[in-house]
């Protein structure tokens, strides 16, 4: 029988793999500690399809943890992966020698997609908006330089030129 190099480099992984379960589930059983999942938790608020986000935990008691649909760790408290469009939800499943214990986070997923339909929706309601006061803004400039406020201590003193007001509204209409 042929032996790859590969095919021992995975015999030698499963190996280390299976002391590390032999070992923590001896810890466990002997150990007076009760199965925990302190919490798990992800480092993003919100986060954009395609990104990589940062899974976390701390468990007591347990001698393999495992990620569903990702795998399994032992003697780790962290894995980073990117995530995938669609996939919201994690479960955590601690493994202990009395039992199991379970715990679900979701991810609130951004689609740029959608982000990119949100803005060009804003885009076009807003931007007739903006236009009207960027029309604006030259009239009230004019309409400013019609009439001037002179203020002193006590007294307001308003001079209005109401004959080139007039004719400078007549102008705005026009």
């Amino acid at each position: 029988m042929i032996v790859s190099r590969r095919q021992v480099f995975t015999l030698m992984k499963q190996i280390r793999y299976l002391k590390g379960l032999f070992v923590n589930y001896l810890k466990c059983f002997f150990s007076k500690k009760e199965l925990q999942i302190r919490y798990f938790r992800h480092d993003s608020f919100i986060v954009i399809e395609g990104a990589f986000v940062r899974l976390y935990w701390d468990v007591q008691g347990a001698y393999k943890v495992e990620i569903k649909e990702i795998g399994f760790f032992i003697n780790e408290n962290e894995y980073t992966l990117k995530i995938e469009k669609g996939r919201e939800e994690f479960i955590l499943i601690a493994y202990g020698v009395k039992g199991v214990e379970k715990q679900i986070i979701n991810v609130r997923q951004l689609s740029i997609e959608r982000q990119f339909r949100f803005n060009h929706q804003l885009n076009e309601a807003v931007s007739p908006r903006i236009q009207n006061l960027q029309e604006l803004t030259p009239k009230l400039s004019r309409a400013q330089q019609l009439y001037s406020i002179e203020m002193s201590n006590k007294k307001i003193e308003l001079k209005l030129d109401t004959e080139s007001i007039i004719q400078q509204l007549n102008n705005i209409k026009a």
